[in-house]
């Protein structure tokens, strides 16, 4: 796993680039106003930072890894499972097959192992630190000329900062279903929104500043090859991925006003009976939603940026290791192993992982099991929470797909230098569980 560790900004660099008289015309360290903090690239990058580094934080250790991602998506998916006894995990496997009808699933707190609270609480401190961004360029003097002027430093920075809170919110919608919305820093909110207006709200303004920003790899002052920063290219992913969620099936409470982002009432086709005031159904709107994906992912395919996908393997044939090639689909996660500063060519956006720092949830939870030591072991031991139903490995993939390999483990570590058959008893390490994913190791 990547170690990519940060220095904090101290108060002499942060004002470096501004002169003594400029600083001096501040009545006080603690009365920094947006004219001032957002006045050149320099001290706005420094505030933006903070917003990033409680997005990475709430990523690292409360969405991915194994936060929300194991607690919702494995345990709602048809390919991935939990490993371990039905006794064991019964927040998991509870979503995972909707035991005794649904009903007991319905009492039992499905993520009791997590601080479900702390979650949705770390979420809305990434919007909050957003929108203090957003909200201090807002009413700077210098906005209408940033919002009007093309891209620009301080319009690349404006759309990242939108770019972070329609990140958030993607997560509280797709996790949470219909939450409060802030949009401006020191609101309070006035109760739940239907996603389907947080949806559309996030999406006009990703829309609107899509175009100050630049593609991956092009961003000012920033080296061509990071990728840890929200650009253009992301964006327009962004907007095409919320406009397919926006548009989809899902499961609505009938309690809750149904309105677009303007206000408008929304209409749904439905499938199958109420239940509990509940219906499952997609917005009337959803072929203008998929058309505004198709729109935006054309424009990043257009012009990608740094991001690359390659369709060959680019390592050619063999190593002076030995190493035999073959599979451009390796060629990606083998360059997320690489070193701090390599970012793998096709990713559009990677966020760091620090190694021994946090949970390091993205591999122990769902690489390739390991039967190693704990912390400063070698090798480490992977717990493998995420695991492959086998249907899906020996009856999906066609045996000559390349992805499959890539994919789906079939061995682990022992932990003492040799390779595991992974068996199919309920477990964890090598020492059960089942097939696993081969993504990290």
């Amino acid at each position: 796993m990547k170690k990519i560790l940060y220095t904090t900004f101290c108060v002499a660099g942060m004002f470096a680039a501004t002169s003594c008289e400029d600083y001096l015309e501040v009545s006080s360290p603690s009365v920094v106003d947006s004219d001032f903090v957002f006045s050149n690239p320099v001290t706005a990058r420094a505030a933006l930072d903070g917003a990033y580094e409680q997005w990475r934080d709430c990523a690292q250790n409360k969405v991915f890894g194994d936060g929300l991602f194991y607690a919702a998506d494995v345990a709602g998916s048809d390919i991935e499972r939990p490993p371990e006894a039905f006794s064991n995990q019964l927040g998991r496997h509870y979503p995972e097959g909707f035991y005794q009808n649904g009903k007991y699933a319905s009492e039992y707190g499905l993520t009791s192992y997590l601080k479900e609270n702390d979650i949705y609480a770390s979420l809305y401190a990434v919007v909050s630190k957003a929108n203090a961004v957003i909200t201090s360029m807002e009413n700077a003097a210098n906005f209408e000329e940033i919002i009007n002027g093309g891209q620009s430093k301080m319009g690349q920075m404006y759309g990242e900062a939108v770019a972070i809170r329609a990140t958030a919110y993607r997560e509280l919608c797709k996790n949470f279903g219909d939450v409060p919305y802030v949009g401006v820093y020191g609101e309070i909110p006035a109760g739940l929104v239907s996603r389907d207006s947080i949806y559309d709200i996030c999406i006009a303004d990703l829309q609107k500043v899509e175009g100050l920003m630049y593609p991956v790899g092009k961003i000012p002052d920033i080296p061509a090859t990071n990728k840890n920063y929200f650009s253009q290219t992301y964006v327009q992913g962004l907007i095409g991925r919320m406009c397919l969620d926006a548009a989809g099936y899902q499961t609505r409470r009938g309690d809750i006003k149904r309105v677009d982002g303007n206000g408008n009432a929304l209409t749904f086709e439905t499938k199958g009976n109420e239940n509990n005031g509940a219906a499952y159904g997609r917005r009337n709107d959803w072929k203008e939603l998929y058309s505004i994906a198709k729109t935006y992912y054309e424009k990043l395919l257009a012009n990608s940026g740094s991001a690359q996908f390659h369709l060959t393997d680019p390592r050619g044939e063999a190593d002076n290791s030995g190493r035999t090639f073959g599979t451009p689909y390796q060629y990606f996660f083998e360059q997320m192993h690489q070193a701090d500063a390599i970012y793998a060519d096709e990713s559009i956006y990677e966020y760091p992982m620090q190694q021994g720092g946090g949970n390091d949830g993205r591999s122990y939870s769902f690489g390739r099991p390991s039967s190693g030591g704990s912390k400063n072991a070698y090798p480490c031991k992977s717990y493998g929470q995420g695991r492959i139903n086998p249907a899906y490995y020996y009856g999906m993939f066609d045996p000559n797909d390349m992805r499959r390999d890539v994919s789906v483990a079939v061995t682990g570590s022992s932990g003492a230098g040799y390779e595991v058959l992974l068996n199919f008893a309920m477990g964890s390490t090598t020492k059960g569980g089942g097939l696993a994913m081969n993504k990290f190791d």
